[in-house]
């Protein structure tokens, strides 16, 4: 994994991103699909600000809920949190902190990457930091033995001498028993501690755990941001879409297109323009191989990225049918299949109806153990029957 190297200007604690860019180019920027090495936090003033003003007032929470869409940088503000806690063990001591000014007049919580205690963070070698992620296949869960380790660290003795830093990413997967467990931290902290529970669907989490959590939103990103990740990544280099396709697609979350980009989205998308063009009746043959093919491999979660895609795809359909939004088509096959909608009686409340019919599918396969296969074909035949 590429890091950014020794070209910094330090600023109120952090350190110019775009003139390491504009000097080093796109291929210095690979550490923005890793939360924990993103070295940037566009797009969310807010939550600094908030952050910041708790902190210089003493006044931090020992436990934060994170909520917002996937891929909007939930995980990676948790990650800098926790590195400038590290660097800024104490808010109102009057001393000079490492970056030349009183500690509680820092304005970023963006750190340098060269601190000793940020580079151990960005190596997972930090002992004051524990991290628990959501399973790979969204399928699993974070059981109680996961969350009872989280208790016995954080009633050890800090091993730098300042903050303990727990990061639970994809909370609402605990069980009731791992969140049950997690409560006695949560009503009793310790000293100097901080538990950054991040979760899309918050409401999955028991009450007595999120009555307990300071919470903290996290919005779609607008498009101006997603462009400049766009152009700092240079994501785009090696695929075929063009930076409006990736907007549309991104639809405000960034980690969702470099999900499409890294996980075969485009493919995905090919088998869903391949099946659809068959409409109003999808010969069962080239149903079966579809379905087949997107769950070749199923530890990538096919299915659950054809889904999304899916519900992506309509999404755009939607707008532009019925807002008259402008989306543009990647092939004259998917063209025609939109120009086919519109021809349907009522085609805006049909596709409506059947984006939310994949939505519940696809949250049903998430949280249920239901045949992957079947739930793909159940997409192609819902179009079938909804548009027949």
């Amino acid at each position: 994994m590429l890091l950014l190297g020794d070209d910094f200007d330090e600023y109120d604690g952090g350190f110019d991103v775009d003139a390491v860019v504009d000097e080093h180019g796109p291929d210095e920027a690979q550490t923005l699909t890793e939360p924990r090495a993103t070295p940037h936090i566009w797009g969310l003033d807010e939550q600094e600000k908030m952050f910041l003003s708790l902190f210089a007032s003493n006044e931090l929470p020992h436990a934060w809920l994170f909520t917002g869409p996937q891929g909007v940088g939930k995980a990676t503000f948790a990650y800098h949190i926790a590195k400038f806690l590290f660097v800024n063990p104490e808010a109102d001591t009057g001393q000079d902190s490492m970056f030349g000014e009183p500690a509680d007049e820092v304005s970023t919580v963006v750190t340098n990457p060269e601190n000793p205690a940020v580079k151990r963070v960005l190596s997972s070698g930090h002992a004051d930091l524990m991290v628990l992620e959501k399973p790979s296949d969204g399928r699993g869960e974070i059981k109680v033995e996961d969350t009872r380790q989280v208790i016995q660290f954080l009633q050890k003795t800090p091993a730098e001498g300042g903050w303990r830093v727990v990061i639970i990413d994809g909370a609402e997967h605990m069980t009731n028993s791992a969140q049950n467990a997690l409560l006695k931290i949560l009503e009793e902290p310790p000293k100097k501690t901080t538990l950054m529970l991040i979760a899309e669907t918050p409401s999955r989490l028991l009450p007595t755990i999120r009555s307990r959590c300071r919470k903290m939103a996290f919005d779609r990103l607008p498009n101006t941001v997603i462009e400049k990740l766009i152009d700092y990544s240079g994501c785009l280099t090696d695929t075929s879409l063009d930076k409006d396709q990736a907007l549309a697609f991104a639809n405000g979350s960034f980690g969702h297109l470099i999900d499409f980009i890294k996980g075969d989205g485009a493919l995905y998308f090919s088998y869903l323009i391949d099946g659809l063009s068959h409409l109003p009746h999808i010969p069962r043959k080239d149903l079966y191989e579809l379905s087949e093919l997107i769950n070749m491999d199923r530890k990538k979660g096919g299915a659950q990225a054809f889904m999304a895609i899916t519900i992506w795809w309509l999404e755009q359909v939607i707008k532009h049918m019925g807002k008259g939004e402008t989306y543009k088509t990647m092939s004259d096959k998917e063209d025609a299949i939109i120009h086919s909608f519109m021809a349907k009686e009522k085609a805006v409340e049909r596709l409506l109806s059947l984006w939310e019919k994949i939505k519940q599918l696809k949250n049903d396969v998430s949280w249920a153990s239901l045949d992957t296969k079947s739930a793909v074909m159940t997409v192609f035949l819902l179009f079938e029957n909804e548009l027949k």
